[in-house]
């Protein structure tokens, strides 16, 4: 997924060379990449000249004289490409294969213990120095506790598809097994997924069993070497992975024996139940 810097690297450099140019034309290879009607482009686009080019998170807008904006976002691996004088793109706009190492300097970058310490931050703050806790509110840890655990099943806002978005879906540990999760776990998580790595940062509960303990892994599958071709290998080598390393420490501490159980009454949470309406379903939303 490209990060705030390249996307906005793509902003600036789209802003230099399409304002003021007039949009004579447009061609889509699918529907779902370009979902509007045939006369509203022929009314909002084509003719209109662009004025701007903005940035909301990591979607570009491209202002029209017509009021209206396109709204683009990049994905895994999405280019933008311009072609006169002057060329330029996002990623690897010639489409051909460059053989040198990726330039990764202008990337984010999060080594997996800080993103491991960060979890432990906000699930027990009491446990790290004051200089790495956060200041938030107790409705603050209650709301971050609410959205690190809450299921897509559970969730109103944003309605997703539970076909698509299942339970397990961002739950790396539980995930390969089955759709869903006991009702006793609950697993509070951030997770990741760009150019072949693979990562989730865990706090599991089992309410039922007075279980606790954290997991972290990331693991790179990209079998033929390339980045940014979208071809890794997450569903063959890495999720089988996860599964088996999270159900194997999970038994674990099922058997383990403890001479104090931990209180989990903080972490038990009031979460929302899916009120059935007539919105669509999301299918697809970015991760």
């Amino acid at each position: 997924m490209p990060e705030l810097p390249e996307v906005e690297t793509v902003r600036r450099g789209l802003s230099d060379l399409i304002i003021g140019k007039v949009v004579s034309g447009e061609t889509h290879d699918t529907e779902k990449g370009f979902p509007n009607a045939s006369a509203d482009v022929k009314q909002f686009l084509i003719g209109a000249s662009i004025i701007a080019v903005r940035r909301r998170a990591k979607v570009l807008m491209i202002d029209l004289s017509t009021d209206y904006s396109l709204l683009i976002h990049l994905k895994m691996t999405g280019q933008l490409v311009f072609v006169g004088e002057t060329r330029f793109g996002a990623g690897h706009p010639n489409d051909s294969l460059i053989n040198e190492p990726m330039d990764f300097t202008t990337h984010n970058n999060l080594p997996l213990e800080d993103l491991r310490q960060l979890l432990q931050s906000v699930m027990f703050p009491a446990s790290v120095p004051p200089s790495q806790r956060f200041h938030l509110s107790k409705q603050d840890y209650q709301f971050l506790y609410q959205y690190l655990s809450q299921y897509p099943s559970e969730t109103n806002y944003p309605k997703y598809d539970t076909a698509q978005y299942f339970d397990s879906y961002v739950k790396f540990f539980f995930k390969p097994g089955s759709r869903s999760i006991p009702p006793y776990i609950r697993v509070f998580n951030k997770v990741g997924w760009s150019y072949g790595c693979m990562t989730d940062v865990s706090y599991i509960t089992d309410f039922k069993n007075k279980v606790e303990f954290m997991l972290a892994a990331t693991m790179y599958v990209n079998k033929d070497g390339i980045l940014n071709d979208d071809k890794y290998e997450y569903e063959e080598t890495a999720l089988p992975f996860f599964y088996t390393i999270g159900q194997h420490l999970y038994q674990y501490e099922l058997k383990r024996k403890r001479k104090y159980k931990p209180d989990l009454s903080a972490f038990k949470i009031n979460y929302e139940h899916r009120v059935p309406d007539s919105r669509q379903s999301i299918r697809d939303a970015d991760n």
